[in-house]
């Protein structure tokens, strides 16, 4: 969350619609919205957002943990419709950073129960970090829509869960596909578990491909992708550089013998 044109644009149309009564509750990363100062918050509060900073880190002790933050990227209204991917607000993220160039990026619209689970995943963030239970209806509003019986599964991680949830959703994706495995990540720093998957797709015959940027945005897991990479030699994966721009979007699809892709 950067505090330029776009950032102030958007801080602008939820103060908006404060105004008119409705309850905007803006959670941003203590990283990656450095930005955003106390005074600037204090500022946009008076208009009536309510705008707070995630922090999981409580001293000097935790200055080097930086996992332990908040990097979702979630939007629900009323409770009906989410939107959920990779997008941050800033000016540089539609583009106008001469460095990176176009930000390739990608974001999911979801009704229905989907988007439900995806309020609770703000509340329960918004709790972690007001210690305020919000009000909010839980029931659907609406009738299934026309093109209603897609199966979503909402999946919240981060560094304190008990078990490796993400890891987890990862190897069975990998070991469920039967043709195709396309992976997209600007960073791709994948565990022994995961490259062990990998091989063995390709073994039994999947298409594997992986899409990594050009560009680098952190030097570090930038350069750590290139070490592992020697580690996915075989024929049938294929790896690729996004040159047009920085590719921040993240996704994978996994494609079965039968049915629908799943990504």
């Amino acid at each position: 969350m950067r505090n330029d044109g776009l950032g102030r644009r958007l801080l602008e149309a939820l103060a908006a619609k404060a105004a008119e009564g409705v309850d905007c509750c803006f959670l941003i990363d203590s990283f990656g919205g450095a930005a955003i100062t106390p005074r600037v918050m204090g500022h946009w509060r008076a208009r009536g957002v309510r705008i707070t900073a995630f922090s999981a880190l409580s001293g000097w002790r935790d200055r080097w943990r930086l996992n332990f933050r908040n990097h979702r990227k979630n939007v629900i209204v009323d409770g009906r419709v989410g939107f959920i991917g990779g997008h941050n607000v800033g000016d540089e993220y539609l583009g106008k950073n001469p460095k990176y160039g176009r930000w390739r990026d990608t974001h999911v619209r979801v009704e229905g129960p989907t988007a439900l689970q995806l309020q609770m995943v703000f509340a329960a963030d918004w709790y972690f970090t007001t210690g305020e239970i919000l009000d909010a209806n839980w029931q659907p509003h609406d009738p299934a829509p026309a093109d209603a019986g897609q199966q979503s599964l909402v999946l919240a991680s981060g560094p304190s869960d008990q078990h490796e949830r993400c890891t987890h959703f990862f190897l069975h994706v990998i070991s469920m596909a039967k043709r195709r495995l396309w992976i997209a990540s600007p960073y791709f720093v994948p565990d022994e578990g995961i490259l062990q998957a990998l091989q063995l797709a390709a073994i039994r015959g999947v298409d594997v491909r992986i899409l990594l940027s050009m560009k680098p945005d952190q030097y570090l897991v930038w350069l750590a992708s290139f070490a592992l990479l020697k580690e996915l030699d075989h024929p049938r994966i294929h790896v690729q550089r996004f040159t047009g721009g920085f590719l921040h979007h993240t996704g994978n699809a996994a494609k079965k013998n039968e049915g629908p892709s799943r990504a």
